[in-house]
């Protein structure tokens, strides 16, 4: 399972650290990749695309192999007057388009302030089977606001950044992002950890993928595949347990 944007944070545990002064608040639904038609694609050959099925917004991850667009993992997301809420993902359908939720369904507070420290630990469970295929803590920070970032498809206003963080059982990704209204992150610097060995290891380092071209209205992505729409379906049931945050 790749890591989740808050590409993303589901809640078991939520803390909040403020700082002493008191800060701007920012709202994330602001940033967040959540409007149907909304398209972003990376330098390092990955894109992302936003569709909506029923009352789901789906954040779709895409990789372009072998001459064209491969449909990845689907985030699916619920956004309210006060949450944010991460339902779970729908993996790759060449990797069997397994469903792994959250639990609970994450919930994001949509305030936060500049310099509060996010941090959520949850679990990753298959649907079908009930097995937690991983445990997970993630963190997020707002370090920045009003910035402007120039990306090779052009530059955006009104841009904050964001120190994140998530962590399996044995890996941690760790990097900071420029966040665009409405885009999420347009250009990041990352680097991962290995926790297998005695001492850690950086497997990773130096990666700035940057956004190349973006567009509000259709994505030059192919459709979702009909399995994946299928078993979206099948979780409608889990819309009010999610509503309830």
């Amino acid at each position: 399972m790749k890591k989740y944007l808050l590409s993303a944070v589901s809640i078991t545990t939520l803390i909040l650290i403020s700082s002493p002064v008191i800060a701007q608040s920012v709202d994330l639904a602001d940033y967040f990749m959540v409007t149907p038609g909304y398209w972003k694609i990376f330098d390092n050959e990955s894109g992302l695309a936003v569709s909506e099925i029923g009352p789901f917004i789906l954040q779709t991850d895409y990789q372009y192999e072998f001459g064209q667009w491969i449909q990845g993992e689907s985030e699916i997301i619920l956004v309210t007057a006060e949450r944010i809420v991460l339902v779970g993902a729908i993996d790759d359908p060449s990797d069997g388009g397994i469903i792994y939720l959250h639990k609970p369904p994450a919930a994001i507070p949509r305030y936060l302030e500049v310099d509060e420290l996010f941090i959520a630990t949850f679990d990753e469970v298959d649907r079908q089977t009930g097995e937690t295929v991983d445990f997970l803590t993630q963190t997020l920070m707002i370090t920045e606001t009003g910035l402007s970032e120039t990306t090779p498809a052009g530059t955006y206003d009104d841009c904050i950044k964001v120190q994140y963080t998530d962590m399996d059982f044995n890996t941690v990704y760790c990097s900071i992002e420029i966040w665009a209204p409405g885009f999420m992150s347009i250009k990041e610097w990352h680097s991962v950890i290995d926790n297998d060995e005695e001492e850690p290891e950086i497997i990773m380092e130096s990666e700035i993928p940057s956004v190349i071209e973006f567009g509000t209205s259709n994505p030059p992505f192919p459709p979702l595949s009909s399995d994946t729409l299928k078993k979206l379906f099948k979780i409608e049931r889990l819309l009010p347990a999610s509503r309830a945050y």
